[in-house]
């Protein structure tokens, strides 16, 4: 296996050596974000393009015809442990006072 090194001799030339080193490392930092500005500059334009078309062709907003979810709850969804996962499991003191407030089922 080669290895390879890299010796100066001269103390000024290290110097501007690691001086250049750092300074494409800058150049590499500025152009990334050049082009990560690029990207959110294109996606905004877009964005803008197409709000800016739905609203001549008369479409509207993208959300505007969306449904919402109702978020309340329907109790006739509630579901109960049957008596068998009672058994197999046993009951929790905060079940047992839950159990009072049940509908009667005809089983």
């Amino acid at each position: 296996m080669r290895i390879y090194g890299l010796t100066i001799q001269n103390k000024v030339s290290a110097i501007a050596l690691g001086l250049a080193a750092v300074a494409v490392g800058g150049v590499f930092l500025v152009f990334g974000l050049a082009l990560l500005v690029a990207v959110a500059v294109v996606g905004i334009t877009l964005g803008a393009g197409l709000v800016l078309y739905r609203r001549i062709a008369g479409r509207g907003s993208l959300f505007m015809n969306a449904t919402t979810r109702s978020t309340s709850l329907d109790p006739a969804k509630e579901v109960f442990p049957t008596e068998d996962t009672q058994q197999s499991f046993g009951t929790l003191p905060s079940q047992r006072r839950a159990d009072t407030n049940r509908p009667e089922t005809d089983e």
